[in-house]
C-alpha cells in the first residue's frame, strides 16, 4: 500500500496498532453513563461536560468522555426511560401486592413505602400465608431499591418525564 507523503506508517497499519491499543486498555463498563447519569445531570448545574469528565478520572479513575457526559445531559429524556424500566417492575411487583398502581407507588415513594410497612408489620404476625405475603412485600420493596437511593431531585425528574407526560397523552 501506497504511503501518503511524510507518513511512515501506511493506514493498515495504524490501524492494526489501534486495534491492539484499544485491547489492551482497560475496558470502559458498559453502562457507566447510566449508572452516574443522575450525579452527572445534578453536577451539570455547576461544572461543565469536561470538568466533569476530569473529576471523574482525576478523583475516581474512571474514565468517561466530556462528549459522552455532555450527550448524557442533553439526551436526559433516554436516560430517565431508562431509570424509569429499571424500576418500573419493582413498583409492579408491590403493585399486585398493595393495590396501588405501579405508578402511584413511585410517585408517592414515601407514601407507598409507609403503606407498605403498615401492611407487612399486620401480615408479619398472620398465618402462614400472610407471612408469605409479608416476605413478598419485602422483595418488592429491595426492588425499589434503586428508586429510593436516587436523589430526590431525579426522582422528581423522571415522575415529571416519564409518569406525568404518560398520564397526559
Amino acid at each position: 500500500m501506497n504511503k501518503p507523503f511524510g507518513m511512515t506508517d501506511s493506514m493498515q497499519d495504524i490501524g492494526k496498532a489501534l486495534i491492539g491499543h484499544s485491547q489492551q486498555s482497560a475496558p470502559v463498563k458498559p453502562g457507566l453513563v447510566d449508572e452516574l447519569f443522575p450525579y452527572i445531570l445534578i453536577a451539570s448545574k455547576n461544572m461543565s461536560a469536561r470538568a466533569i469528565s476530569a473529576w471523574l478520572e482525576t478523583h475516581k479513575n474512571l474514565k468517561l468522555s466530556a462528549t459522552s457526559v455532555a450527550k448524557a445531559i442533553r439526551e436526559q429524556d433516554r436516560f430517565f426511560d431508562r431509570i424509569y424500566q429499571r424500576v418500573l417492575p419493582g413498583a409492579e411487583y408491590l403493585e399486585t401486592l398493595t393495590g396501588s398502581s405501579a405508578d402511584d407507588i413511585l410517585a408517592n415513594k414515601d407514601k407507598a413505602l409507609a403503606a407498605v410497612h403498615e401492611e407487612y408489620t399486620k401480615k408479619l404476625n398472620g398465618t402462614e400465608e400472610e407471612q408469605a405475603k409479608a416476605n413478598n412485600l419485602i422483595i418488592g420493596i429491595k426492588m425499589l431499591n434503586e428508586w429510593e437511593c436516587l436523589p430526590d431531585e431525579i426522582r422528581n425528574l423522571c415522575i415529571e418525564k416519564c409518569i406525568t407526560t404518560k398520564k397526559d397523552k
